[in-house]
């Protein structure tokens, strides 16, 4: 029984509502045709009204905008029975159409000041066959289509798997063209890689490509050739270079003869090496290295 009165009491307030908007003057100027389904129309004066169903019955109740007031001045609902198709008809004769037009001038005069709203709805837009829409699609915010995926970044391929680091092997400084060595000073340029005597990688600096030392060589290997090969095996020597083209020992050893030094050379593992000696005291010996580097040879050394 209450929800017979609540129900009984809501629609009193629906029907009192609807009555007094359409009572404030707010009524549609013009109805649309019964077989009309759309939820909304705009009358032949501009005004758009919303449909109200309750009971079965349809009520028509003005559309307020934001400042609330009504919403007009739009282009009227056309409906498809409000423009029949003329029939055809024959042309009359001139005279009889003067002569209707002018039995038919005042009741066509008083017709149009009898009835506007008929008038205005004749001379609207074309008649248009198709259907008025029967209602609104309004998308609010963004669409998310559930079907569509994001495929993972590594798809078509396995993810990166972690490896240990890999030990990088040293890389020991090459010459260039020239024969120059990065690691080597300015004032003895040039540089070769030897075999130390513990295995290490040495780079062995010296101020012109032609002291360079054999190829497959250390110097420790070629000091023992040396020494073997030493016509003199007593005393110290200054050993200044070694070379694979004969030329070049001769020009130095002339060099350093011009400079007063007891230079010669011996054969070597193929190779001609030159020194300055032999001399009896360490003294001497000193004097002849400080002699010998003075004049560029900065990788020249002692030995027996």
């Amino acid at each position: 029984m209450t929800r017979f009165l609540m129900a009984a009491s809501v629609a009193a307030i629906c029907t009192g509502l609807a009555a007094q908007a359409q009572t404030n003057g707010l009524n549609p100027a013009n109805l649309p045709p019964a077989a009309f389904e759309g939820r909304e129309f705009v009358d032949s004066a501009g005004c758009a009204f919303l449909r109200s169903t309750f009971g079965g019955e349809v009520t028509w109740i003005p559309r307020y905008g934001t400042d609330r007031n009504p919403v007009c001045d739009l282009s009227p609902t056309v409906f498809a029975s409000d423009t029949p198709a003329a029939p055809a008809t024959s042309a009359p004769d001139a005279p009889s159409q003067q002569a209707s037009a002018a039995e038919n001038a005042a009741p066509a005069a008083d017709a149009e000041q009898a009835d506007p709203e008929t008038t205005e709805t004749t001379a609207a837009a074309p008649a248009d066959t198709t259907a008025a829409p029967r209602g609104r699609i309004e998308i609010v915010g963004a669409v998310r289509d559930p079907v569509r995926r994001v495929a993972p970044s590594f798809l078509g391929k396995e993810p990166p798997r972690s490896q240990p680091p890999r030990r990088a092997k040293p890389r020991y400084p090459v010459a260039d063209a020239s024969g120059r060595h990065p690691s080597c000073p300015g004032s003895a340029p040039f540089g070769q890689l030897v075999n130390a005597s513990d295995g290490r990688k040495l780079v062995r600096c010296v101020t012109e490509p032609a002291l360079f030392l054999g190829k497959h060589e250390t110097e420790q290997t070629q000091l023992a050739s040396v020494a073997q090969h030493d016509s003199g095996g007593q005393g110290l020597r200054v050993q200044v270079g070694s070379f694979s083209v004969p030329a070049n020992a001769h020009r130095l050893v002339s060099r350093l003869l011009a400079h007063g030094l007891p230079a010669s050379q011996q054969t070597a593992r193929g190779l001609r090496v030159v020194s300055v000696g032999p001399f009896s005291g360490g003294a001497e010996a000193q004097s002849a290295l400080a002699q010998v580097r003075a004049m560029g040879f900065h990788d020249a050394f002692l030995r027996r």
